[in-house]
Order: structure tokens, then sequence, then C-alpha cells
């Protein structure tokens, strides 16, 4: 069967059955998963097509990200850990447990990373910020000054895994935010394993069309 699910921000994807499609095979009429707008708060249910907030701290994850994290999950209902997610301007620690969203993090360190050309990760760097992160202003103007980009990039994630601690210390971390941010947490001794966030995506969207009657397993 031929289904769609339309992102709020991103647009129309099409699948058929559990295989992406191309979108323009879509058949007027055809049954349609609306993802976008936000729901409750926390603690809530994993899989779910609406954004989730928090009122402490004061937060909201997007629809599209929550996607990601249900299909990192996927067949997972008992595991125990944090989702790092996002998108090029915003990243999250997302704390799940057994299926369920418990709290959240959000944080603006990808569009600082945009705003400010940071390339590359200085493990230095990291380290200094990490274990300092109140120098984190005059670290970035003295990298800024010297062109570093990579310098930039290790103090910001420096700083965001200060920031994030209770996020990853102890835990296991799912990451689907590249391979600086996995290297990062590996080098604190993190338990981490990083996914690819387009699949992702695909296999939330699957999931949650299982979930509303879209697909039948088998």
């Amino acid at each position: 069967m031929l289904w769609g699910a339309v992102i709020e921000g991103v647009g129309v994807l099409a699948f058929e059955g559990a295989r992406a499609a191309p979108a323009e095979r879509l058949p007027e009429g055809a049954p349609m998963l609306e993802v976008g707008g936000m729901g409750g708060g926390v603690p809530c249910a994993l899989c779910g097509p609406t954004g989730v907030s928090q009122a402490a701290p004061l937060d909201r994850l997007p629809a599209a990200v929550r996607v990601q994290v249900v299909g990192a999950l996927d067949g997972d209902v008992q595991w125990d850990g944090v989702v790092l997610a996002g998108d090029l301007r915003r990243l999250y620690w997302v704390h799940v447990s057994a299926d369920e969203i418990v709290s959240f993090q959000g944080s603006v360190t990808p569009g600082l990373m945009v705003d400010l050309r940071a390339a590359g990760m200085d493990a230095g760097a990291l380290a200094d910020t990490l274990s300092r992160p109140e120098r984190l202003a005059a670290q970035l103007h003295r990298a800024d000054l010297a062109g570093d980009v990579a310098a930039i990039s290790g103090h910001l994630i420096g700083a965001e895994l200060a920031a994030a601690k209770p996020y990853w210390l102890g835990m296991e971390v799912l990451n689907l935010c590249g391979a600086d941010w996995e290297s990062a947490l590996s080098q604190q001794g993190a338990t981490v394993k990083s996914k690819d966030p387009a699949a992702m995506t695909q296999r939330g969207l699957v999931r949650l069309a299982k979930s509303s009657g879209l697909l039948v397993d088998g």
C-alpha cells in the first residue's frame, strides 16, 4: 500500500508498505500520517506524532525530532538511556525509559557552530572547556581571532557536554548527531552508539504508521 507522511516543516515523504517510495507516486486520497504540532508534557509515551513540551526546565521537543527518537528505539521498548538528536540549529538530549520520554534538554549549540563556521573538533579545546565552561566566551573569542575552526567546535562541544553531563554520565547514549559527537562522548568514557538520522526518521514514521493502523505487521 502506498501511503504518505506529512512532517511539519519538512514536506511529504512517501512509502510503499514500510519502504521509502518516490513522493510523486502517491495517488490522490492516499492514507496520510500527519506529524507536527505540540502535544502534552513529560513523562509521556515515546511513540506519538506531535512534539512534546516540558515545564521545568522550560523546553520543547519538535515532532520531527521525536520521530527520530522513535525510530532509533524501534523494537526495544525496555531500553533505558539517552538519545542525542536534533537538526542544523538545535540538539536535544532525550532520556527514554521503558518506551517513555522521561525528560529532555535542548540547546542551540549546532546553530552556534554554524554561525561561527566551526568544523572538525579539537580535542584539547573540548577538554579545556569541559573542565572550565565559564571560560567559553573568552576561548571562542581567541579561537575566532586565530581562525581555528576546530578549536571553536571543540570549545562549543565541551561546553555542551558540561551542561548536559546528567544526561550522558553513566548512561548509554544513542547518537544521531554525527561522528564528532560520538568521538567527544567516547573520549569522556561514555557508552555511545551512532545511527543515521535519516534512516531513523524513516523507521520512526513506519512505527507511527503501524501504531495508527496505516500498516499491519507481516
